[in-house]
């Protein structure tokens, strides 16, 4: 050994690329280690010459390390510390591409150690190293071979053997796409490592459990998840990597961000993080594969972000690496790389050579595929085939990546969309546009559930084209319109400025005529000039005008070479009266243009606020305005709502809104427009002093209308003499008037229909305060201070009786109130005519504002509701506030008579006023069981990994009889259960709950079909009741180990299932026994269906097939049938929402007279 230490050879650096940077507390660590461990060969065993050459060259090569280490333990270095060493530079060969030189050795050195009695507790790190070492030349089967000894036997779970064993194979699932498999094991192996943390005695094994746990997230972002930045398995790296000032695992920690931002596209993402990593690998003595790793992620998302020149630069590099590295997995990167920047080129014949090198280095010499190159080279192959025209070649590399996409338990969600996009535009090239749709639609769902929104974008894109060819022009639009939201979405303005020119050039609607005349038709004929806001010429059809407008636009986009031929030389010689025509005519267009996407825009927020703010933004945009506001009215014609804004900000809004009354009060008056092109010339305005105060010249002020009725207006100024507003301003802000009123009016709808369940909310809320009171005064302190706080109030009283004594006084913070400060003209107001009272800011309002009351308590807002009870008022609830900060508005006031009225309810219950209660009582019980009912039917549809379902439900009354529920039998087989009780309203949904019940029950004795159908026959026919109640029910049992259904019907149709092979509705062979409840013998049947991929069963109740529309006419059951066979394709949910849509259109707004549900299954 004397002889080993003396020898005297260059310094490495470090001992591993992979453990560190050779600091001393991992020196520290593994001396110590050494130390503690007596377990191993004794001095004389180091006999084996190869054994004593191999460590003899490494102690030559690390003589500072081995110093350092004499220093530290004098002569009592062991073998301990020898393997260690052997170890270190085995993971340094193996991780820096030499791997079959660490097989070698780890083999004689196994051998050599097993020879001499070592057992596994020692080899096992070098049988982890070797199994690694395997999969880094693609023999994926010898790792497992190795590793699978250990994995597999029970005898080694939880422990270290095992741990290591999992991460030595991690490369080989992570090169052949099992990215599920390889989370589960390295949840696994980070778990075992954990628990034996006590035991994690050497760099390898610590470094294991680091590398590891980043290797958990980085298959998660492989799969396309998001990745939580403050998960478990970041923070054991970041710990370990600040713990041993660990620059690798530092490194690392970034990764999975990386990879994933790759996937979506995210180019800034990636290249924001640039400078820290590139720090790291400097720190780290640049180690290739490191470097090279971060390149190929930003060189990646740099060529789909359109920046060609960097990408070129690190494409230059990635493959110079790979050459010097003898890496051909990195060279293949560099090719591919190589190939897509020939593909923005339009430079294909290079791209095809590239894509082809890149799939011949991603082969292995012995044979074995490198499945995570060789599938992105193949479909990049065929895209640029594609783009080449050969359409055979196209197809065959793309089904060559696309089955090792998904044969075995491959699984990257980022290159199965790519492929089943591929797929889809070969077949749409084909003309065969039922498969290219069924591709497209899996590369579209791919993308939308693992939110990889570049795929997305690529993938509508490709949909448009097809859309495009087909002369869907609308559909084309709309689909690259949201490709373009979604490359915006990750601030790719390359992506989007190559779609854009596309998107301009497909013609609109109103340009498509059957039969387009001649240019010279055209010219001899005068147009009047066309105004897109006026009103249609009575004296001329609407068709007459549309194509006199659209042979107009014709002319013109051929004119200036928009379409059409090329103009020849007379037709260039265009009159300038014509050519000032044209330009008009542009203008108009573009105009058009602006309001149709503003409408697009504007239709899809339901948010009223964020509508507001966007049709004042946008009209102030395109109208070049300096200052405008937008106003609403409420039913009663009073303030709902406002929204200024001006050049500066928010600055001097009051002010603006104050001398603006000027103009909009006519506005608001007649519900015309008003257009001033200068006030300050104009007579009707020129002596306003805001008008001189504000230097205002030019205004136009529009109204926003629901049918014929103002429900507010759009107020627009500018300062400047030298730019007025024109009458095309005013039409222009009119038509967009126009959008923003349907807008705000649907905006309307859905907060009114928030508020409906707030409002029901605070309802239930109320009901329970007011069910846990006893006594009168218990019942109106309760309600008083739940009126205080829902309103906002600073405080609130009671008053009742003929003199209107005070029972109860709160304020705010619940304390009872001795003073009663009231205004006793509110409350006269009040009692004489028996309806409520609002005052927003009572010191404004010139009826009040001067009463003694109201000035003496400072009062600026009041609410005063009225106790009624047939008629007559017993008193009032009355609430105020001191401060504008909170002022009551309508919905406030409708709350508050809420409560008055439950209170006024309440108040005669407990005055035993028994026939108003019972009837309040069976309101109150019917929305409690509705609510009980639906809250015993599934929240959600279950999740299966071969199988997707869809379902549902709608009770034609308040309470139904329709049932369906899952149930879970095992981790393979789960039931469903369907049931139609005869009749409707509460014994329907009793009988639906009793169902329930027993079928909970029931499942836990026996869950199998006919066991559970008697059980439930039983259970009705021992209800005794006056009326028998029947109920029709089906149950299906699923086993997904063999995808078969057992499945028994009692009385209820049979799903309908489309068998995919045959492309036809198959009939379920079972006889259906009597409905429950109707005979106590009876016999139910049942049968077994085989299911394969992509058959689909439809279960239904007949509510569909007997629904009548207008005329009377039943769908029937022939009608539903062929609508199935035609709509198959469709996944489970859109299946589902297709048929929901089909019976809205067939009944056409009537009301349901049966209660109905739809379930869709479809096997993946």
């Amino acid at each position: 050994m004397d002889k080993i230490y003396k020898n005297k050879g260059d310094n490495l650096g470090m001992l591993s690329g992979v453990e560190g940077n050779g600091n001393p507390s991992f020196l520290s660590l593994k001396v110590g280690s050494a130390l503690s461990t007596t377990n191993f060969l004794k001095e004389s065993e180091l006999t084996d010459s190869w054994l004593n050459t191999f460590l003899f060259e490494i102690m030559s090569r690390n003589e500072k390390m081995v110093n350092a280490a004499k220093e530290k333990v004098s002569d009592k270095l062991t073998k301990q510390y020898i393997l260690e060493l052997t170890r270190s530079k085995l993971v340094w060969i193996s991780y820096m591409i030499l791997p079959k030189i660490t097989i070698s050795a780890a083999e004689k050195l196994i051998d050599s150690l097993e020879s001499r009695g070592v057992g596994i507790d020692v080899t096992y790190e070098f049988k982890s190293l070797r199994a690694q070492s395997y999969t880094m030349i693609g023999r994926n089967d010898l790792a497992f071979a190795i590793t699978n000894e250990i994995t597999e036997d029970p005898k080694f779970d939880n422990t270290l053997e095992k741990g290591m064993m999992l991460y030595g194979r991690l490369n080989g699932l992570l090169t052949s796409g099992q990215f599920r498999r390889l989370a589960d094991e390295m949840e696994e192996a980070v778990d075992i490592l954990e628990k034996n943390y006590s035991r994690l005695h050497t760099q390898q094994i610590l470094f294991a459990y680091g590398h590891g746990s980043f290797i958990h997230d980085d298959a998660l972002a492989w799969l396309g998840l998001i990745i939580d930045p403050d998960s478990k398995y970041l923070e054991i790296v970041k710990e370990l990597a600040t713990k041993y000032n660990h620059l690798d695992l530092e490194f690392w920690y970034y990764y999975p961000e990386i990879v994933r931002n790759s996937l979506i596209g995210s180019y800034d993402k990636i290249k924001f993080l640039q400078e820290k990593l590139m720090n790291i690998v400097k720190r780290m003595g640049k180690p290739v594969h490191h470097e090279n790793r971060y390149n190929v992620c930003l060189a990646f998302a740099a060529v789909q972000n359109g920046q060609l020149l960097e990408a070129k630069a690190l494409t230059k590099k990635i493959t110079e690496l790979g050459k010097r590295s003898g890496s051909h997995h990195q060279q293949a990167n560099g090719l591919v790389l190589e190939g897509m920047i020939f593909q923005e080129e339009n430079k294909f014949v290079e791209s095809i050579e590239a894509f082809k090198q890149a799939v011949s280095l991603s082969e292995s010499e012995t044979g074995e595929l490198k499945n995570d190159q060789l599938i992105p080279a193949l479909y990049r192959l065929a895209e640029s085939y594609i783009k080449n025209h050969e359409l055979d070649l196209a197809l065959e590399a793309a089904e060559r990546s696309h089955n090792l996409s998904i044969e075995g338990d491959y699984e990257n969600p980022y290159h199965l969309a790519n492929t089943y996009r591929l797929l889809g535009r070969i077949y749409s090239e084909r003309k065969d546009y039922e498969k290219a749709h069924d591709y497209l639609m899996q590369s579209l769902e791919i993308a939308k559930k693992n939110e990889m929104t570049i795929q997305e974008a690529f993938t509508q894109i490709v949909i448009g084209e097809i859309w495009l060819e087909r002369k869907k022009f609308d559909l084309t639009r709309n689909t690259w319109q949201k490709s373009i939201a979604k490359f915006r979405e990750i601030n790719n303005e390359y992506q989007v400025n190559k779609i854009l020119p596309r998107l301009n050039s497909v013609p609109k609607p109103s340009l498509i005529t059957k039969n387009i005349p001649k240019k010279e038709e055209v010219k001899s004929v005068n147009y009047p000039p066309v105004n897109i806001n006026s009103n249609i010429d009575t004296t001329s059809t609407p068709t007459d005008k549309a194509a006199e407008i659209g042979y107009k636009v014709m002319d013109l986009l051929s004119t200036l070479g928009i379409i059409g031929n090329k103009p020849t030389q007379a037709e260039e010689d265009i009159s300038e009266e014509n050519q000032q025509e044209n330009r008009l005519l542009a203008d108009r267009l573009k105009r058009v243009e602006q309001i149709n996407n503003f409408g697009q825009i504007l239709l899809g927020t339901i948010d009223l606020n964020k509508v507001l703010n966007s049709v004042i933004d946008r009209v102030m945009e395109v109208s070049e305005a300096d200052r405008g506001f937008l106003i609403l009215l409420n039913e009663k014609g009073e303030l709902y709502s406002q929204v200024v804004k001006t050049k500066e900000g928010s600055a001097g809004e009051n002010k603006l809104l104050s001398f603006s009354k000027t103009f909009t009060e006519d506005v608001l008056k007649t519900g015309h427009p008003l257009w001033v092109a200068d006030a300050q010339a104009d007579s009707r305005f020129a002596t306003q002093k805001s008008v001189l105060a504000m230097d205002l010249r030019t205004v136009i002020c529009v109204p926003l209308k629901e049918n014929d009725k103002v429900i507010g207006l759009i107020y627009l100024d500018r300062q400047s003499v030298i730019r007025t507003f024109t009458e095309d301003d005013l039409n222009l802000v009119e038509s967009f008037s126009t959008f923003a009123s349907i807008a705000i009016i649907n905006a309307r709808l859905h907060q009114q229909a928030f508020e409906k369940n707030e409002k029901l909310e605070m309802l239930n809320e109320l009901s329970r305060t007011i069910s846990n009171a006893f006594t009168r005064d218990e019942l109106l302190y309760k309600v008083l201070g739940f009126a205080i706080r829902i309103t906002g109030a600073e405080i609130g009283y009671v008053l009742t009786g003929d003199e209107l004594r005070c029972e109860v006084s709160l304020n705010k913070n619940g304390m009872r109130e001795i003073e009663v400060q009231t205004s006793s003209s509110v409350i006269n107001k009040v009692i004489e005519s028996g309806k409520s009272v609002s005052l927003v800011d009572t010191m404004n309002d010139k009826t009040i504002s001067t009463q003694a009351s109201i000035m003496a308590l400072d009062i600026r807002s009041v609410m005063c509701v009225p106790l009624l009870s047939h008629k007559k008022v017993l008193g009032v609830i009355y609430v105020s506030s001191k401060t504008l900060v909170k002022s009551f508005n309508s919905r406030d006031l409708s709350l508050l008579e809420d409560i008055v009225g439950q209170t006024a309810l309440a108040l005669e219950n407990l005055s035993l006023l028994e026939v108003q209660i019972k009837q309040n009582q069976i309101k109150q019980e019917l929305d409690i069981a509705r609510n009980i009912q639906q809250s015993m039917l599934p929240s959600s549809d279950p999740l299966f990994e071969n199988m997707e379902i869809s379902g549902y439900s709608c009770s034609a009354t308040e309470v139904g009889g329709d049932y369906y529920d899952y149930i879970h039998i095992n981790d393979n087989r789960f039931a469903i259960a369907f049931g139609d009780v005869t009749g409707h309203g509460v014994s329907a949904g009793l009988l639906m709950a009793m169902a329930k019940s027993c079928m909970f029950v029931q499942c836990k004795v026996d869950p199998n079909v006919i066991p559970v159908m008697n059980a439930l026959n039983s259970m009705i026919l021992g209800g005794k009741t006056e009326r028998r109640l029947r109920m029709g029910f089906l149950y299906t049992i699923f086993d997904l180990s063999d995808n078969t259904m057992t499945i028994s019907s009692a009385g209820h149709p049979l799903p309908y299932y489309y068998k995919h092979e045959i492309r036809d509705l198959e009939p379920i062979k079972v006889i259906a026994g009597y409905q429950l409840g109707v005979k106590e013998s009876t016999k139910f049947r049942e049968t077994k269906v085989q299911l394969a991929p992509k058959d689909v069963l439809i279960y239904f109740t007949d509510g569909i097939v007997e629904a009548r529309n207008l005329g009377g006419e039943e769908y029937g059951y022939d009608r539903f049938e062929e609508f199935l066979r035609i709509n198959s394709y469709l996944s489970s949910k859109d299946l589902r929402d297709a048929i929901i849509d089909e019976y809205n259109n067939w009944v056409q707004g009537l009301e349901e007279a049966d209660d109905d549900f739809k379930y869709v299954l479809k096997f993946r």
